[in-house]
């Protein structure tokens, strides 16, 4: 009998936001470039608690189907993950324009997994820019995903199997 993996992704959305940074059990820093001085130009001003989130076109339901369908589950499994539950954090940034930039995985689960969230993260189309004293701002956010992956046995079933199953 043979044994093959499956994979289920769960993600959730952490971010910095009007209720401050999510706590999370990480132990990694944030490695996003900071503003030296107040008086630094708007452009690399970050903040971190805003008036007005950057939000995904769609709302957060749009932000984990894009997630969803883009992230490539196989990814860990090619690369030699065990079974078990992988929480990775990859950071970035909205820029004022809606990109994001700085993408960045905080964490070292190894795998690819950093990788891969990175990779689909890049991916995303225009964000609503943050909002803060009404202007558009820079603005950090951080993606908590989680793969797990499961052992599956992989035991080649007959047509009759299905058509007549066993009723015990």
């Amino acid at each position: 009998m043979k044994n093959t993996t499956a994979l289920i992704i769960l993600f959730s959305l952490l971010a910095a936001g009007e209720k401050g940074i999510a706590n999370n059990n990480f132990n990694c820093s944030d490695t996003i470039p900071q503003a030296k001085t107040l008086s630094a130009v708007n452009y690399f001003l970050l903040f971190a608690a805003v008036d007005k989130d950057a939000a995904y076109p769609g709302g957060d339901q749009a932000w984990k189907d894009f997630l969803s369908s883009e992230l490539n589950g196989a990814i860990p499994v090619r690369n030699g993950a065990k079974a078990g539950t992988y929480t990775i954090a990859v950071q970035f940034i909205v820029e004022p324009d809606g990109t994001v930039s700085h993408v960045k995985g905080l964490t070292h689960a190894g795998f690819g997994m950093e990788q891969e969230g990175e990779r689909v993260i890049k991916k995303s189309k225009r964000w609503e820019p943050a909002i803060q004293n009404g202007k558009c701002v820079r603005a950090y956010r951080k993606q908590i995903l989680t793969f797990q992956i499961s052992k599956i046995s992989k035991k080649r079933k007959k047509l009759s199997d299905f058509l007549f199953p066993d009723k015990t």
